[in-house]
């Protein structure tokens, strides 16, 4: 999936020589972390991959590479406890 810049919730890792970054989708409410890359003329790209099935071999279909957050209430507590888990020992 191609995104203008102009219109995508985009951080871009600033020591990436490739244009490696991470989009912020919501899709029916529900928000996702996408791994992208930004393109020529600003168009960022996402990032796919191929899902294992159940038993462990990859599936034929291609998806996104993401993380689901889930609806906005949920997906800031989720946020919350990982950035406040940066501040925990491990």
């Amino acid at each position: 999936m191609a995104r203008s810049l102009e219109e995508t919730t985009w951080y871009e890792y600033p020591d990436s020589d490739y244009g490696d970054g991470i989009i912020l989708d919501e899709y029916k409410g529900v928000y996702s972390l996408v791994v992208g890359k930004r393109g020529q003329q600003d168009v960022i790209y996402d990032k796919w991959i191929f899902p294992q099935g159940k038993d462990q071999k990859p599936i034929a279909k291609s998806l996104p590479w993401k993380i689901k957050l889930g609806k906005k209430e949920e997906a800031m507590r989720v946020l919350k406890f990982m950035l406040g888990s940066l501040d925990a020992p491990f």
